[in-house]
């Protein structure tokens, strides 16, 4: 039986600084069945020359020089995908050596299943270890209350390249378009998530405007959603939670409580977690940082 081609779309824009350990983490690759669509949304810088760089015929890039945003690039990458599945993946992440051939496995294994997560690991600037991300794992664990959110790391996705093409990203979307995503397919569609890291997620620290905004924007989607499916209360609640966490962000960013907001969003990472973070690290031959583990 031969294996599936698993199609990996990447948006780029301006990442010359981290896209080359990404793009490293994905030659690691225990299985080798791949192809990589980098869609350079009108860099200046360097990211061009590294992507020609790696002389792999996996990787196609893709570019027209303009900037268009990450929601059209991410539906121009599911236009042109070869492969039975589709997965994510951000410049500035990492995935494990054995990230595409355990989600291939249980894709394989669970056909009524149409978009896989994983855990991940969250890590800062510095390749330091910050936690790891809360996940469910059942479609009805995941989407138990979709209003408030539904917790699947998006650069850990991989699903049917089928349901990406009959669930496009919203164009309009310019933030949170992968929740907006999920919360408009759910309905229609089964999620499920590993719980093992398979990803290193790079965390920033956005200013407060742009904290904000997202929160503003994805409240207005939401509102919109719920309007459009007859469920004004539910819309009108979940705008009003956005607005709550607002708060609680607007508070805590004034008194540099980083800490606390990294508490509210990643579990402590264990020593397994720390050991695997290890390997991965000196195998991409990144600089060591600091972390706490339980």
């Amino acid at each position: 039986m031969t294996e599936a081609l698993v199609s990996i779309g990447m948006s780029v824009f301006n990442e010359a600084e981290t896209l080359g350990v990404a793009l490293r983490s994905m030659l690691n690759q225990t299985y080798n069945r791949w192809e990589l669509i980098v869609v350079d949304d009108g860099s200046s810088d360097a990211t061009a020359e590294i992507i020609a760089s790696f002389d792999d015929p996996r990787i196609v890039r893709i570019s027209d020089g303009y900037n268009r945003g990450l929601p059209i690039r991410l539906n121009q990458a599911v236009a042109i995908a070869r492969g039975k599945y589709f997965a994510r993946m951000d410049a500035d992440d990492l995935s494990f050596p054995d990230r595409l051939e355990k989600q291939v496995a249980y894709l394989d294994a669970h056909p009524d299943v149409d978009l896989l997560g994983t855990g991940a690991l969250a890590i800062d600037g510095n390749y330091a270890l910050i936690g790891k991300f809360r996940v469910s794992q059942t479609h009805e664990e995941i989407c138990g209350r979709p209003w408030d959110g539904i917790a699947l790391p998006h650069p850990t996705w991989m699903g049917k390249t089928e349901w990406f093409k009959a669930h496009p990203y919203d164009a309009s979307m310019r933030r949170a378009q992968d929740q907006f995503l999920l919360i408009s397919a759910h309905l229609v569609s089964r999620y499920a998530c590993l719980h093992e890291s398979l990803i290193a997620y790079r965390i920033d620290r956005p200013s407060l405007k742009s904290m904000l905004m997202k929160r503003g924007y994805y409240a207005v989607a939401l509102f919109k959603l719920a309007v459009a499916r007859g469920h004004w209360f539910a819309g009108g609640l979940a705008a009003s939670r956005q607005a709550a966490k607002a708060s609680v962000d607007i508070v805590l960013r004034l008194i540099n409580a980083t800490a606390i907001l990294d508490g509210k969003r990643f579990d402590l990472a264990d020593q397994n977690d720390c050991e695997r973070w290890d390997a991965l690290r000196v195998s991409l031959d990144l600089p060591v940082g600091q972390e706490g583990i339980e």
